[in-house]
């Protein structure tokens, strides 16, 4: 594979860590000779990384202090994005050597662990990533992704969940409902397995509801008219006399009495 002219922007550390970065994706083919997403790379497959870095800040740094956490992550952040690009411009999503994208954000995981980068900053480039593919190439991204969903969700999760749901949420807008229903499924699934039930993205927090919405109900035809349905007789109790028919049998009751009391 062709070395990587990585652009240093002016900063030493950033083509010194953009080496660093080259070094370790033609390591990761050797470690991986095959051209599909799996196997994924583990942490033991490079060594001890954190000792590999914290060896190229010092020394692009001998005349200023100790960089910070936030420093190094940008650093390292521009030195990823740099080889990103340049990995994107190379080959296309079908060609063999598309397997070193995947390296890379392989790596990213493990950097990740290590609180060595941004914990969003591999689904930021999955995002970029998605953004410039056509839907049949979206589609394999996707089998990265749901390859690697637990271990990439089972850390950090809060850092990066907004870009999840931002991510997942604009392939489902490019997506048809109708042609793409597996695929749109398939999203759904990732975020339903990658969400907790109870996450603030999916609770209406500020009670907010679809006032508009009216429902209307048609009237019962009889009650319309006028007239006056049967009532039920429940075991154990007489069904309720209506008025007319209680003042039927007082009539009777009085007109018995009547014949009763006649002449002898």
């Amino acid at each position: 594979m062709p070395l990587l002219d990585i652009d240093s922007h002016g900063i030493q550390a950033v083509a010194d860590v953009g080496q660093l970065l080259g070094d370790l994706l033609r390591h990761a083919g050797d470690v991986k000779p095959t051209t599909t997403i799996e196997p994924p790379l583990e942490r033991s497959d490079f060594g001890d990384l954190q000792s590999r870095l914290s060896e190229v800040f010092p020394k692009s740094n001998a005349d200023t202090a100790q960089p910070t956490r936030s420093h190094q992550w940008a650093v390292l952040e521009t030195a990823v994005r740099d080889t990103f690009g340049r990995l994107l411009a190379e080959s296309s999503i079908d060609a063999p050597d598309f397997v070193r994208v995947w390296n890379l954000l392989d790596l990213l995981c493990i950097l990740e662990d290590l609180e060595l980068c941004d914990p969003a900053l591999l689904f930021w480039l999955i995002e970029e990533l998605l953004d410039s593919q056509t839907i049949s190439g979206c589609r394999k991204i996707f089998d990265y992704l749901e390859s690697r969903r637990q271990k990439i969700t089972s850390k950090h999760f809060a850092s990066k969940k907004l870009v999840i749901l931002r991510t997942c949420n604009e392939l489902l807008r490019r997506l048809s409902r109708a042609r793409d229903t597996a695929f749109c499924g398939r999203v759904f699934i990732f975020l339903f397995q990658s969400f907790p039930l109870g996450d603030k993205s999916s609770v209406n927090l500020r009670g907010e509801f679809h006032v508009e919405n009216v429902t209307t109900y048609d009237q019962d035809a009889a009650k319309r008219n006028g007239a006056t349905t049967d009532q039920m007789e429940i075991d154990g109790q007489p069904a309720t006399a209506t008025p007319n028919e209680g003042k039927q049998a007082t009539l009777k009751h009085t007109s018995s009495d009547a014949k009763g009391q006649g002449p002898p």
